[in-house]
């Protein structure tokens, strides 16, 4: 009988030890992506995932009474993958985030609501308030200006106007 070493089994000829697809059965037990190697497997994570390589890794731990190192743990160590985590969303002049202060975490695709102060819109809009979101680089999606909300003059509204203005009659 002919022993193969790990990442390797026999091939059809019993005396020949052939490279194992590992990732054909399970996924490897990857949470994303499995890449076959010869005689090993990797595994790797899609946009916006890390690989969790060490307990703590992103504010994630391994659950008490597992390893990290077994098939079926919670966060199996090489093998599951984590969101990217984002700092605290940016301060913005004349505008706060609407973020509870229990909140410390935020991870790919989480948003925040930005809310412009009274009296300001974001950029050019009508709008006082804009989402951004948690990239895949773990940076946030770039927040607008609150920019001070201007008025039109009334020579302005009055040549917009789709109706002309009568002119009232004098009473005497």
């Amino acid at each position: 009988i002919c022993l193969c070493p790990e990442g390797y089994e026999l091939g059809s000829d019993p005396t020949e030890c052939g490279d194992a697809d590992e990732c054909s059965s399970g996924n490897g037990g990857c949470s994303q992506n499995c890449t076959n190697t010869v005689g090993s497997y990797e595994c790797s994570c899609g946009d916006g995932y890390e690989l969790y390589t060490e307990n703590g890794q992103g504010g994630y731990s391994i659950a008490s009474g597992e390893t990290g190192d077994v098939a079926g743990d919670v966060l199996h160590l090489n093998h599951s993958c984590i969101p990217i985590t984002c700092g605290i969303p940016p301060v913005i002049e004349n505008g706060e985030a609407l973020i509870s202060s229990s909140i410390t975490k935020f991870s790919y695709g989480d948003p925040v609501v930005y809310l412009c102060n009274e009296g300001y819109n974001v950029d050019d809009s009508s709008n006082a308030t804009q989402t951004v979101y948690c990239e895949a680089s773990g940076n946030w999606s770039q927040p607008a200006n609150c920019s001070s909300t201007t008025c039109p003059s009334l020579e302005d509204v009055i040549a917009n106007l789709s109706t002309p203005l009568v002119n009232k009659p004098e009473f005497q």
